[in-house]
């Protein structure tokens, strides 16, 4: 061990008594400053992440409502090809909502998010059934809303993930 230390010694056996508090200031100001550019990348890293997560919380509060309004446009449609001619007016006002809330929704995502092929077919599906929906059998209406919804929450995943 003495050999390990012995250059270190000797430098020190031969530095002045300043010179000796100087060069050690200057060995332990160097580990903090890399400490400190550690934290300080750490931080930078985490405050990246929560701008992402809140971006994404923003693209999200919308889709949530595009999902919720295609919810209830599945019960009134559900409700209208089932005989109940009285849903007509409310289909229509819940399908302006939900097709204004799907156009809300593309207008907060992020270009490849809102080029990805999920949310092209997602608007597909939307307005084949926004122009076709009442021309299907309830069952087949019901299925193809479920369809859509279930690639609604997909989608939402994936901008979770993004």
């Amino acid at each position: 061990m003495k050999v390990f230390f012995a250059p270190a010694i000797g430098l020190m056996n031969r530095l002045r008594y300043t010179s000796k508090f100087l060069m050690l200031g200057a060995a332990v100001a160097t580990v903090i400053l890399i400490l400190l550019f550690s934290v300080i990348s750490h931080l930078n890293h985490d405050i990246d992440v929560a701008n992402n997560e809140r971006i994404g919380v923003q693209m999200l509060k919308p889709m949530n409502r595009a999902v919720q309004y295609i919810q209830q446009h599945r019960g009134i449609s559900a409700g209208l090809l089932g005989g109940n001619e009285a849903l007509k007016d409310k289909r229509s006002a819940k399908e302006k909502e939900a097709a204004d809330a799907v156009q809300q929704t593309e207008a907060v995502l992020s270009v490849s998010l809102r080029e990805s092929a999920p949310w092209k077919k997602i608007r597909s599906e939307w307005e084949a059934l926004r122009s076709n929906g009442l021309n299907l059998a309830a069952a087949e209406n019901i299925k193809a809303h479920n369809v859509l919804i279930d690639q609604m929450l997909l989608f939402m995943v994936d901008i979770a993930d993004a």
